[in-house]
C-alpha cells in the first residue's frame, strides 16, 4: 500500500480561529451550567441530580475533547544522522486466519528500510513456520501464555536485538516506505517511542466496522495531534515504534489487557518522550461483528479501569500535571455506560411516576443551550480539517449511537473491576465470522422494550409538555436501542435483499439516494468547516441580544403600537348669522382649491323651533360631501314655551340644575332619537366653554362646575338609555384654568375641545397660536390619550398678519402640540360675540386668503377621510329579548390559568397536581374554574375536573388585532379554531359554558378615534355576532358569556354588546387591580356575573353580583411575567386572600391569621453597588417590632424583583432566608421591588417595598 498524504499542519490564524471558538464555547458552557444549576429548576430531586450527573458528565468530556484540540501540532522530522537497527513484529494467536498473517508477513517483508522481521507465534504453527522461512521472517515461539500479547512481544525480545523495535497488530499492512518518515526523530535520543495513526480497509464490511471506525477517526487525528504538546502521546497497540532501550528501562512491554496505554504510562513515569506523527502508514481491520466489537470493547474498558485503581495510583508522582490529567481522565471515557444507563433511566422514571425532573422555561433553556451545542457542532467540524481523509469527517451519528449501544459492556468491564473479576485476553476477531449474536442483543432489546412501555404508559396517565419531552428523549433511546439490534442483524437483512427481488430493486435506488445525501451532507459540513466561526459568533451574540432584550418584550406588542395618525381638517362658514354652515359655500371652497372638508361645524340652539332640530337635509348632504357634521349644542332655556313658567329660566339662569331633574327630557329624547336616525357619526359639542361668562350656561347664568359635569353625565346617560351610540361627544372648556373642575369624566368624552380666537390688538389679544394654546397643553389632561379638536380656530380679517397666523398655527400643530387632531376654521364673516362689548357692530372672522391656508392643510391632512357610510345600528334593546340567567349567580368560582404560556412558564401543570388543586378548591365551596384554551395542559385539565366535579368555563382569549376590516381574514381563520374547539369538546360533561376573552375593543378603541372608531368597533361586533352564532348552533346548550374589563364606561358598554350581540347569555366583569367600575356595577341590567376580581372587591360587591370568580388560584411565575395577584403563593402556600374567601363562603370558619409584616427599609439612599440592611418587622398586638424578637414559628424569605418600564413585575429573585437581609443594589434601583413572605406551615403573608426610603 501506499502512504496517504500526512495531515497538513495548521497555521497560525486556524489556531487562533479554533482557541477563539473554544473560549466561546467554553463560556457557554458554563452559562449553560448556570442555569441548568439552579435550584429553582428542581423537580424531582433524584431525577434532577441523575440528570443533572449525567449532563456535567457530557460537559466534561466535550471540554476534554476541546482540551486536546488546543495545541494541534504536526511535527517535523528531524535530519536523518543515523541508521538504527530495526526489528519489526507481529503476533499470531490460535485461531487467526492465515491469509491475513501472511500478508501482513509480507507487507513487513517488502518495508524498504533495512530490518528484521518477526513473528510471535503463540502456536508454533508448522504453516507459519514454514511461511517465514520461504519468506526470510524469524519465527519465535513460547512454551506458556503468560501476559498474553505483552509476554509474546517481550519474549520475542530476548532474541530481538535491534535499537528499535516496531510493534504490529497482525492485521496491519505496513506500507513500503513504512519506517521512512518515523526513523528521524528517535535522533533525539529522549524519544521513547513513535505512534503513527491506526487507519482501517475494512469499514465498508458492515455498519459495525464503520461505526467501530467512526469512533476513531477524532481521536487519531486533532486529538492525539495535540498530545505532542502535552507529552501525553498514547501508544496503541498496532503501529508504534519504540526505542529498545526505552523498552528495556521498564522491563519490556508492560502486561495487561490495556498493555498499550500500561506502556505509555511506564514509559512517560521514566521520563521518556513520545511523538504522534499524523500519517496514515499502515491499514489495518476493525471489528465487523458485534462480537467481536464487544470483546474489544470489553478487554479495553476492564483494562483501562484496572490501570486507573492500580497503576496510576503508583505512577502518579512520576508523572507531569498533563500527563496525571491524562492518564486520569482516559479510563473515564468507558464510564459513559453508567451515564448512558443513566440517560435511558431518567425518561423511563420520569414517564412512569408521572413526574418532571426539572421544571424551567423551554424556551430560556433553549438559548441558554443553542450557543453551547453550536459551539461543540462547529469545533468538531473545523477540526476534521485534520483528519486523515474526506471519508473521515462528519457528525459520525453511526460511530455514537454504536457507542450509545456498548452502555452494558462498559458497566460489566467497571463491574469486573470492581468485584476483581479477571477477562482472559483474547485478540480480536478480525475476519467477520460470528455465530448468532441473538443474546449480545438481549440488554438492547430489554431497554428498547421498557422505554417503550414506559412512553405508552407516561403519556397516557400524563400530557404535559415535560412529559413529551421526556417521551421524545425516551423514544430516541428507543431508536437508538433498535437501531443497534438492527446493525447486528446486517447479515439477515442482506440475505433478505438477496431472495425478495421487490428489496433488491428498491436497495438500488437506495444507494442512488444514500450517495447523494452523502454528497450534500458533506457539503454542507465543508461549509460548516469554513463558516465554524462566524456562525458561532452569530449564534452567541444572538443569543446575548434576546436575553438583553427579554425585558423589553414584556409589554404587549400591539398596545405599543402608535395610534392612529390623521389630522381632520373642518370649516365654520355660514353665509348668514343663523350659525349655520352652508354647504354650498363647503362645495365651492373644496372645487376652488382641491381641498377637501372633513368636518362640517354647525351651532344648533335649544329651543321649541324648528332651528332647534337637526336639519336633515343638510347633515344628509353633509355626508354625500364624506364629512361628518359637528354640532355646537347650545342650552338656551328661555326659547322653550315651557320656561315662561319659570323667572328662572326666562332670564337663562340655571339651566343645568333643570336639566337633571328632568324637566329639558323630552326635547333632549327628541333630539338624540334625530341623531340616532342620522346612523352615521355625529360631533356633539354641548354646552361648549361652560366657564365663559359670555354664555348663560357659564357662571354668570348661576351655574356651578359640578352642575355642569351633573348636566353633561345626564344628557349622555340620556343618549345611552335611548340607544344613541353614533355621537361623538367633544367637551370644549373656555379657560385651562377651570379645564379639571369641568372635566365630566373619561368615559364621558370622545374629544377634547379648544377655542383658539387672534381677536387682536383691539381687543386686548394679538397673541400667536402658541401662546394662546400653551396653557392648555401643559394640563395634564390634553397629553391624557383623547383627541384634541381646535373647534374654533382663526384670526381676525383685520390683522395684517392673518396668514402668518395660520401659518404659525399649522407648523405648531405638526411640531409641538401633536395632540391635536382636527382644525375646524371659524370662517364666518359675521360674529355678534365681540369681547368686553367693544364698539363693533360684529366681527369678521373670514380668510383674506382661503387658498393659502387650503393648500398648508392638505400637508397634514394627507387626505385622510372622515368614513361616513351607516353604522347599522340594531337599535333593539336585548333586555326584551331573555331571562336573566339563574346558573350566573351560583357561580362560585376561580381564575385557573396556572402553567398558561407553558413554553415560557416556569411551573408544569401535572395531571396529579390540577386534581389536588380541585380537590382543596371543592373543600372551600369552589364549583367551577375558568381555562382558556386550547392548551398543553387541557388533557390534564379536564381529565382533572371530571375526576373531582369541579365544572369548567372553558375559553377562547382571541388574538389582538389592530383593524377589524383589515384582518377580516384573520379573524375567520379564528372563528374557525374556535369551532373546531368546541366541536371537538362539546360532550365533555365538565365543561359548563364557553367563555370569549381578550376581545380587541379596548385596543381599537386607544388606537383609533372616532368616528373611525365606531366602524371598527360594529365591524368587530359583527364578527363576534358571526361566532357566538355559530358556537351557538354547533352547542345549543351550553350558555356563551363574555367578558368585560369593568370601567367608568361599563354600564354604557355592556348594554351596546348586548345590543348588538343578543346571543351573547351573560356577560364576566373583569375587575382591574384599581377597582375601577365597581360603582357602575349595579347599574348593569344585561346578565352579568364577576369574571374576575380580587377578593376583597368582591366582598364590596357580592350582594349586588353573587356570582364570582376569583382572579387567580396561585401566584404564577414566567419568563418576563410574574403575578402576585393569587389566593395561594408561588409555592402554594395559602396568603391572607385565601382564608378571606373561604371566610365569604362559610362564615363559620375559623378564622386562620398570620400577623402583618412590613419591610424596615434603611434611612440611606439606595445607590448602585452599595449594601443596605433591611428588616422584617412584625405587628405584635397593637405595636410593630422587630421580626427577630417579635413572634416565634415565622420563617422570612426575600426575594428582589424586577419590574418593567411600565411598573410590571418580570422577574424574581431570591436573595435568602432570615428576618433580615443585607442587598446588594442593583443598577436602576427604582426598577426593584423588595417582596417578603412570613410563613408558618403553610400559611403566608407578605409584604413588598422599594429599594428607596422616601424622604
Amino acid at each position: 500500500m501506499q502512504a496517504y498524504t500526512q495531515a497538513p499542519p495548521p497555521s497560525k490564524s486556524e489556531l487562533l480561529l479554533l482557541r477563539l471558538m473554544i473560549l466561546i464555547g467554553t463560556i457557554s458552557l458554563l452559562c449553560f451550567l448556570y442555569c441548568l444549576l439552579n435550584p429553582a429548576n428542581i423537580g424531582h430531586p433524584v431525577l434532577y441530580w441523575m440528570f443533572v450527573t449525567a449532563t456535567v458528565f457530557t460537559c466534561l468530556r466535550i471540554l476534554h475533547e476541546w482540551y486536546h484540540y488546543l495545541f494541534i501540532t504536526v511535527p517535523a522530522p528531524p535530519p536523518a544522522k543515523k541508521n538504527f537497527t530495526v526489528d519489526i513484529l507481529t503476533t499470531f494467536c490460535p485461531g487467526e486466519p492465515y491469509e491475513m498473517i501472511v500478508e501482513t508477513l509480507k507487507a513487513m517483508q517488502a518495508v524498504t528500510y533495512p530490518h528484521t522481521s518477526w513473528l510471535c507465534d503463540e502456536a508454533d504453527d508448522p504453516y507459519l513456520k514454514a511461511v517465514c522461512r520461504e519468506l526470510g521472517v524469524r519465527h519465535v515461539t513460547r512454551n506458556n501464555r503468560r501476559d498474553a500479547k505483552a509476554g509474546n512481544i517481550n519474549n520475542a525480545l530476548q532474541y530481538a536485538m535491534g535499537e528499535l523495535c516496531v510493534v504490529l497488530d497482525p492485521d496491519h499492512i505496513p506500507a513500503p516506505g513504512f519506517l521512512d518518515p518515523i526513523v528521524p526523530f528517535f535522533n533525539d535520543e529522549k524519544v521513547g517511542y513513535v505512534q503513527i495513526v491506526q487507519a482501517y480497509y475494512n469499514i465498508g464490511d458492515s455498519l459495525i466496522a464503520k461505526g467501530a471506525a467512526q469512533q476513531t477517526f477524532q481521536f487519531y487525528g486533532p486529538m492525539m495531534m495535540s498530545m505532542n504538546r502535552y507529552g501525553t502521546v498514547l501508544a496503541i497497540g498496532a503501529n508504534c515504534t519504540f526505542r529498545r532501550s526505552a523498552l528495556d528501562s521498564i522491563g519490556g512491554h508492560a502486561a495487561g489487557l490495556a498493555e498499550d496505554m500500561h506502556t505509555s504510562m511506564r514509559l512517560h513515569a521514566k521520563g521518556w518522550k513520545s511523538v504522534y506523527l499524523p500519517a496514515v502508514l499502515t491499514l489495518g481491520r476493525v471489528p465487523s461483528t458485534l462480537s467481536a466489537y464487544y470483546k474489544q470493547q470489553l478487554k479495553w474498558a476492564r483494562g483501562t479501569f484496572e490501570l486507573l485503581v492500580t497503576a496510576f495510583p503508583r505512577l502518579f508522582k512520576k508523572f507531569s500535571w498533563a500527563q496525571r490529567l491524562h492518564y486520569c481522565t482516559i479510563p473515564f471515557h468507558y464510564f459513559s455506560g453508567i451515564i448512558f444507563f443513566i440517560n435511558f433511566l431518567v425518561p423511563v422514571l420520569a414517564l412512569m411516576m408521572g413526574v418532571i425532573p426539572f421544571r424551567m422555561d423551554l424556551v430560556t433553556f433553549t438559548f441558554m443551550g443553542l450557543p453551547f451545542i453550536t459551539s461543540t457542532l462547529a469545533v468538531r467540524h473545523f477540526v476534521q480539517r485534520w483528519v486523515m481523509g474526506r471519508g473521515e469527517r462528519g457528525n459520525h451519528m453511526l460511530g455514537g449511537f454504536l457507542l450509545i449501544g456498548t452502555w452494558w459492556v462498559h458497566i460489566l468491564g467497571l463491574y469486573y473491576t470492581v468485584i476483581r473479576k479477571e477477562v482472559p485476553y483474547i485478540p480480536t476477531p478480525k475476519d467477520g465470522q460470528e455465530d448468532d449474536n441473538w443474546r449480545l442483543n438481549i440488554p438492547n432489546a430489554a431497554v428498547a422494550l421498557v422505554t417503550f412501555v414506559a412512553i405508552l404508559y407516561g403519556l397516557y396517565i400524563e400530557w404535559n409538555p415535560y412529559t413529551w419531552m421526556m417521551a421524545g428523549i425516551a423514544s430516541l433511546n428507543l431508536a437508538v436501542m433498535l437501531l443497534n439490534i438492527a446493525i447486528s442483524r446486517q447479515k439477515d437483512f442482506q440475505c433478505l435483499r438477496e431472495k425478495v427481488r421487490v428489496a433488491r430493486r428498491s436497495f438500488i435506488y437506495y444507494k442512488f439516494l444514500k450517495q447523494q445525501f452523502w454528497n450534500v451532507r458533506h457539503t454542507l459540513y465543508a461549509g460548516l468547516r469554513l463558516f465554524a466561526f462566524p456562525i458561532i459568533l452569530f449564534i452567541s451574540f444572538f443569543t446575548m441580544y434576546f436575553f438583553g432584550n427579554a425585558g423589553l418584550m414584556t409589554s404587549g406588542p400591539l398596545e405599543e403600537k402608535s395610534r392612529q395618525q390623521v389630522f381632520y381638517v373642518g370649516l365654520f362658514n355660514p353665509v348668514t348669522d343663523d350659525g349655520v354652515t352652508a354647504i354650498s359655500e363647503v362645495r365651492k371652497l373644496q372645487q376652488t382649491f382641491n381641498a377637501h372638508v372633513s368636518i362640517v361645524s354647525l351651532y344648533i340652539p335649544w329651543g321649541d323651533e324648528s332651528r332647534s332640530s337637526i336639519p336633515a337635509h343638510l347633515a344628509d348632504a353633509i355626508y354625500r360631501n364624506g364629512s361628518v357634521p359637528l354640532i355646537t349644542w347650545e342650552p338656551w332655556a328661555s326659547t322653550f314655551r315651557q320656561s315662561a313658567a319659570h323667572p328662572e329660566l326666562q332670564q337663562e339662569k340655571g339651566i343645568f340644575s333643570h336639566i337633571v331633574k328632568g324637566e329639558f327630557d323630552a326635547y333632549i329624547r327628541e333630539f338624540a332619537l334625530q341623531i340616532k336616525a342620522l346612523n352615521r357619526p355625529v360631533y356633539l359639542r354641548f354646552a361648549h366653554e361652560p366657564d365663559n361668562p359670555a354664555y348663560p350656561w357659564s357662571p354668570s347664568g348661576g351655574n356651578t362646575a359640578e352642575d355642569f359635569k351633573q348636566a353633561w353625565r345626564y344628557v349622555h346617560d340620556l343618549f345611552i338609555r335611548n340607544r344613541v351610540y353614533n355621537a361623538i361627544w367633544v367637551w370644549n372648556p373656555w379657560k385651562p384654568e377651570a379645564a379639571e373642575r369641568y372635566f365630566p369624566g373619561r368615559a364621558y368624552v370622545d374629544w377634547i375641545g379648544v377655542t383658539v380666537l387672534n381677536y387682536g390688538a383691539a381687543y386686548g389679544g394679538g397673541y400667536s397660536f402658541s401662546q394662546l394654546y400653551e396653557p392648555f397643553h401643559g394640563k395634564q389632561l390634553w397629553r391624557s390619550g383623547l383627541p384634541v379638536m381646535v373647534a374654533e380656530g382663526g384670526a381676525l380679517r383685520s390683522e395684517q398678519n392673518q396668514a402668518q397666523w395660520m401659518d404659525d398655527a399649522l407648523k405648531a400643530v405638526t411640531g409641538r402640540f401633536r395632540e391635536i387632531k382636527a382644525f375646524v376654521l371659524f370662517n364666518t364673516p359675521v360674529d355678534h360675540h365681540i369681547p368686553g362689548g367693544g364698539g363693533a357692530s360684529s366681527l369678521d372672522w373670514s380668510q383674506n386668503d382661503a387658498g393659502h391656508f387650503f393648500s398648508a392643510v392638505k400637508q397634514l391632512d394627507g387626505g385622510a377621510r372622515l368614513p361616513v357610510k351607516t353604522l347599522g345600528y340594531s337599535g333593539l334593546p336585548a333586555g326584551d329579548k331573555k331571562r336573566r340567567l339563574q346558573w350566573a349567580d351560583t357561580i362560585v368560582g376561580v381564575n385557573y390559568q396556572k402553567g398558561g404560556n407553558w413554553f415560557r412558564n416556569l411551573h408544569t401543570l401535572t395531571r396529579k397536581e390540577a386534581a389536588r388543586d380541585f380537590s382543596e378548591m371543592r373543600s372551600i365551596g369552589v364549583n367551577t374554574i375558568r381555562r382558556c384554551g386550547p392548551g398543553v395542559y387541557e388533557t390534564n385539565i379536564l381529565a382533572a375536573a371530571a375526576n373531582t366535579g369541579m365544572n369548567i368555563h372553558y375559553g377562547f382569549s382571541l388574538p389582538l388585532i389592530t383593524d377589524a376590516v383589515a384582518d377580516a381574514g384573520a379573524l375567520q381563520e379564528q372563528a374557525d379554531d374556535v369551532l373546531a374547539v368546541v366541536r371537538r369538546l362539546k360532550r365533555r360533561r365538565e365543561i359548563s359554558a364557553w367563555y370569549i376573552t381578550n376581545t380587541s375593543f379596548r385596543l381599537l378603541q386607544y388606537r383609533y378615534y372616532k368616528p373611525a372608531y365606531l366602524y371598527q368597533q360594529m365591524e368587530y361586533a359583527r364578527w363576534l355576532k358571526q361566532l357566538v352564532a355559530r358556537i351557538k348552533a354547533e352547542d345549543p346548550a351550553r350558555p356563551v358569556v363574555m367578558d368585560v374589563e369593568a370601567g367608568e364606561d361599563v354600564v354604557d358598554f355592556v348594554q351596546w354588546l348586548d345590543d348588538e350581540i343578543p346571543g351573547i347569555d351573560a356577560f364576566g366583569i373583569q375587575v382591574p387591580p384599581d377597582g375601577c367600575g365597581l360603582a357602575q356595577l349595579p347599574g348593569v341590567t344585561a346578565p352579568h356575573f364577576i369574571s374576575s376580581a380580587s377578593v376583597a372587591h368582591y366582598d364590596q360587591v357580592r350582594e349586588v353580583v353573587p356570582g364570582a370568580f376569583m382572579e387567580a388560584w396561585q401566584d404564577q411565575e414566567a419568563v418576563n411575567n410574574l403575578s402576585f395577584n393569587g389566593l395561594l403563593d408561588h409555592q402554594g402556600r395559602c396568603k391572607p386572600a385565601f382564608f378571606q374567601f373561604r371566610q365569604l363562603l362559610h362564615p363559620a370558619a375559623p378564622q386562620v391569621k398570620l400577623p402583618p409584616v412590613k419591610i424596615l427599609r434603611p434611612a440611606v439612599a439606595a445607590k448602585e453597588g452599595s449594601r443596605l440592611e433591611y428588616r422584617a418587622v412584625v405587628r405584635y398586638g397593637k405595636n410593630w417590632k422587630l421580626a427577630g424578637a417579635a413572634l416565634a414559628g415565622l420563617t422570612y424569605e426575600w426575594h428582589l424583583v424586577r419590574m418593567d418600564r411600565k411598573g410590571k413585575p418580570i422577574a424574581m429573585q431570591k436573595l435568602g432566608e432570615g428576618p433580615d437581609m443585607a442587598v446588594d443594589i442593583p443598577f436602576n434601583p427604582a426598577a426593584y421591588r423588595l417582596y417578603l413572605t412570613a410563613a408558618r406551615g403553610n400559611r403566608v403573608v407578605t409584604a413588598t417595598a422599594s429599594l428607596h426610603t422616601p424622604l
